[in-house]
């Protein structure tokens, strides 16, 4: 195919007006939301210098979500999608211009931050599966690959260009204004949502006589019935608990302690992953390319599971390879490690669209997310014991090796295998 042709199936969705909406909407409100987390972070450690202080701001984001997620999937399948969202972002475009005004009279305090974390966990344990949910409803079935790798691209996207930004406008006007200018992305986002009210509305909605806890059990029926998805949901679990918690807590060991590189090559690495990210959403964005599509996410998840086991391979034959050599594999291998992670949850996303019916998407969107983000705090703190006391190399190393077995055996399973 010619370069024309990948660049139309790419963003031939953004032709649909609503989802060119719904798109720009989460891209604006998504960069916000990196720029409010450095600047959020620079505050906490500015007022506080503590990293515990820091851990509980991230606990009052995750524990909402772990708590609300399931009753949030199943209201987004018994209400309007859209409202959901709509009035998720003007709530928190509320709050988090709150806490930019505290910021600006310096009248700020910590606990006004856990607040509004808890706030934020609260509203995204809505938000996020009713997103999942909302794109089918917006694009045509062929258009869904194309849809889904540029929700993953743009997602790839402010992560790089979030931290840059926000190192400038703190630079300049402080943390206030990083927070003033995530509010604003959130009425943003919330006024793009606003042409897909009317349409949402109309949808077919779950029965509400059945009461919201037998459609959150309806929901984990769902699952547990299809293997492909609770062995799936299993597998994402723990690539998260083995292959994301490692990379963020023990990476920058990895380079400042064993590589004996400047800190900042922490953005290089973090742009490589980011790099075989957007590479696999563009290449994926055609839909006749998801071919034995079981093995292929697997497959996928295989190599992100070998690239982290290289990482520690490389972490512990720095002294031959030398710092120069060493790091130049690092970032190679970290794209690869970006392909697998990206081209393994796109796969995800979109069997999960075709196979589960709309009216039950958002509560198995919001099992997934459960299942995704559960184990995090547990890799969190595992991974930091391990990397202390056995070294970043080793932890990185064991990891992939696990990762490799665990996909390997989960590859076997007849569903896997006949999955095209």
């Amino acid at each position: 195919m010619t370069s024309q042709t990948s660049e139309n199936s790419l963003f031939r969705p953004l032709q649909q007006r609503l989802f060119a909406l719904l798109w720009t909407g989460q891209t604006i409100s998504r960069l916000g939301d990196t720029m409010y987390q450095v600047a959020l972070s620079l505050w906490v450690l500015e007022k506080t210098g503590s990293a515990t202080a820091m851990g509980l701001v991230l606990i009052c984001s995750f524990a909402p979500m772990i708590i609300f997620l399931l009753l949030g999937g199943a209201a987004v399948d018994r209400f309007s999608r859209g409202w959901l969202m709509f009035s998720s972002d003007m709530l928190r475009a509320l709050i988090v211009g709150g806490v930019g005004i505290l910021a600006l009279t310096n009248t700020l305090q910590l606990w006004h931050i856990y607040a509004a974390s808890i706030s934020f966990g609260f509203f995204d344990s809505f938000f996020q599966p009713a997103y999942s949910a909302l794109v089918p409803d917006v694009v045509p079935a062929e258009s869904l690959p194309g849809a889904n790798s540029l929700t993953a691209l743009s997602a790839q996207m402010t992560l790089i260009l979030g931290p840059l930004i926000a190192s400038l406008i703190v630079g300049f006007g402080g943390s206030a204004t990083a927070f003033l200018f995530n509010s604003v992305s959130f009425l943003v986002s919330g006024l793009c949502l606003i042409p897909l009210l009317s349409t949402d509305a109309s949808r077919t909605k779950a029965k509400r006589s059945s009461g919201i806890l037998k459609d959150v059990g309806a929901g984990l029926k769902t699952v547990s019935t299809n293997p492909w998805l609770w062995m799936t949901i299993i597998l994402s679990s723990l690539a998260n608990l083995l292959l994301a918690a490692p990379a963020q807590t023990a990476l920058p060991v990895l380079i400042s302690e064993f590589l004996k590189l400047p800190s900042e090559r922490l953005g290089w690495a973090h742009a490589s992953i980011a790099l075989g990210a957007v590479s696999a959403s563009i290449w994926l964005s055609k839909g006749n390319r998801l071919r034995r599509r079981g093995l292929m996410g697997y497959g996928a998840l295989f190599l992100a599971g070998l690239a982290t086991l290289t990482v520690g391979i490389i972490g512990f034959n720095v002294s031959m390879l030398g710092g120069t050599m060493a790091l130049a594999a690092l970032l190679g291998v970290l794209v690869f490690r970006g392909i697998g992670i990206a081209t393994f949850g796109l796969i995800w996303t979109h069997t999960m669209q075709e196979m589960v019916e709309r009216e039950q998407l958002g509560r198995v969107a919001s099992i997934d997310l459960l299942g995704s983000i559960a184990l995090l705090p547990v890799g969190y703190g595992v991974a930091g014991l391990v990397a202390d006391k056995f070294g970043a190399p080793a932890l990185f190393a064991t990891c992939g090796a696990i990762m490799l077995v665990m996909t390997v055996l989960f590859s076997f399973h007849p569903v896997v295998r006949k999955l095209n």
